[in-house]
């Protein structure tokens, strides 16, 4: 496999204007997950210390801890399901 990193462009068949598009919908994703965390956060407080703490960038550990908090939350619509 050649290695090669032109522009590092993610995909070289898109177009510029598709490229954009992903980037939004990526935007779009961690806003949502924002915003499932700031009003599981208002729910539990308890949970709060942890979550809180680094709710601004998005890690895969916060993302894993965000996801077992959603998983508690039974009350959550199903438009927020998780995927990590």
């Amino acid at each position: 496999m050649q290695q090669r990193k032109h522009h590092q462009q993610p995909h070289p068949f898109l177009s510029p204007q598709q490229q954009q598009q992903q980037q939004q919908q990526q935007q779009q994703q961690q806003q949502q997950q924002q915003q499932q965390e700031d009003r599981f956060n208002a729910i539990n407080t308890n949970y709060t210390s942890s979550s809180s703490s680094s709710s601004s960038s998005s890690s895969s550990r916060d993302t894993a801890a965000a996801a077992a908090a959603a998983a508690a939350a039974v009350h959550l619509e199903p438009k927020y399901t998780m995927r990590v």
